[in-house]
């Protein structure tokens, strides 16, 4: 029997507008934890 095997990658970006950095450093470090967990 053949076996039909799949893998996704997703490469995602995002930015502000003119990169302009609007996380504050009190909450960056959480909201980067948050995603990764999301993300897996």
């Amino acid at each position: 029997m053949s076996q039909s095997l799949v893998k996704n990658l997703i490469h995602l970006v995002y930015s502000t507008k003119n990169r302009v950095p609007s996380i504050a450093a009190s909450v960056r470090e959480q909201l980067f934890a948050y995603r990764a967990g999301i993300f897996k």
